[in-house]
C-alpha cells in the first residue's frame, strides 16, 4: 500500500547514513552510494520478509546496473520471496548474464521447476560456459544436483534421477530431501508428503547420516557458517578436552 515506499525510503536513508559513518561518502561518487544503499536496503527487506519493499529497491538496483548478475539475483530472489515465480523466471530467462552465472542458473532452474517446466530446469543446470561433466560442475553443488534429480524425475528419467540423488548425498550426506526421493525411487514409490521424524525412513537417515559429530563438521555447513579449518580444529580440541 501507500506505506511501503515511505518505509523503503526511511530504510534507504538509514543505510546511507550508515555508509557515511563507515567512511564511504560523496568522494566515492553518487552512483556508488546509491548502489550500496540499494543493496543494503534489499538485504534488510529480505531478512525481515518484506518482499515488496525488496522488489522496489532491487528494481532501482537493476536500473542502475542492468548487466550486473548480483542485481538480477537480488531482484529474482525478491520476486521469489513474494511468490511471483513467473516474474522471477522471466527476469532470469532474458539471457543477459544467466548463462555464465551459476547462481542465476540455479535460480532459473528453481523457478522452472516451480512452474513445472523440467526441461528448462535441466537446461539451466547443465548449460554454461562449459558443459557440466561431473557433480561439481552443477551450479549449487548438492542443492543443484537435487534440483537436477527433480527435473529428471519429472522427465521420467528414473535411473538418471537416482544418480543425481546419489551424487547429491556424496557431496552432502545431510540432504534428507535427496535421501527420501532416492529411497522412494528404489522402492518404486510415488512422491509422498513430508516425512515425520518417527517414520522408519527418517529414523534410518538419522542413524546413518545425521550423526551429530559428522553433521556438525561437514565442509558445506562449515562454509555456510564461515568456519574454516581453524574452527574445526578448535572444536576437536574442545571435544578432546
Amino acid at each position: 500500500g501507500d506505506a511501503m515506499p515511505l518505509s523503503g525510503t526511511r530504510c534507504a536513508a538509514d543505510v546511507q547514513a550508515d555508509t557515511v559513518d563507515e567512511g564511504v561518502g560523496a568522494d566515492d561518487g553518487e552512483e556508488e552510494g546509491m548502489v550500496g544503499a540499494c543493496k543494503r536496503a534489499i538485504h534488510y527487506s529480505l531478512e525481515h520478509f518484506l518482499p515488496e519493499q525488496a522488489v522496489f529497491f532491487a528494481e532501482q538496483l537493476v536500473a542502475e546496473q542492468p548487466r550486473c548478475s548480483e542485481a538480477r539475483r537480488l531482484l529474482a530472489t525478491a520476486h521469489l520471496q513474494s511468490g511471483d515465480v513467473a516474474r522471477a523466471r522471466a527476469l532470469l530467462q532474458d539471457g543477459l548474464v544467466t548463462h555464465t552465472d551459476p547462481q542465476l542458473r540455479y535460480l532459473s532452474a528453481l523457478c522452472s521447476l516451480r512452474l513445472n517446466r523440467p526441461e528448462e530446469a535441466e537446461a539451466a543446470l547443465l548449460s554454461g560456459p562449459r558443459q557440466a561433466t561431473g557433480p561439481h560442475d552443477v551450479p549449487g553443488g548438492a542443492s543443484g544436483l537435487y534440483l537436477l534429480g527433480q527435473a529428471k524425475e519429472r522427465l521420467h528419467m528414473r535411473a538418471q534421477a537416482m544418480e543425481c540423488y546419489e551424487q547429491c548425498l556424496d557431496l552432502c550426506p545431510f540432504m534428507w530431501c535427496a535421501y527420501e526421493r532416492l529411497s522412494a525411487l528404489a522402492l518404486d514409490e510415488p512422491p509422498a508428503g513430508p516425512a515425520r521424524a518417527a517414520d522408519p525412513g527418517a529414523r534410518a537417515f538419522a542413524e546413518q547420516r545425521f550423526q551429530a559429530e559428522r553433521f556438525r563438521r561437514h565442509d558445506v555447513l562449515m562454509a555456510s557458517r564461515g568456519v574454516g579449518d581453524e574452527g574445526v580444529r578448535a572444536d576437536a580440541a574442545a571435544d578432546e578436552g
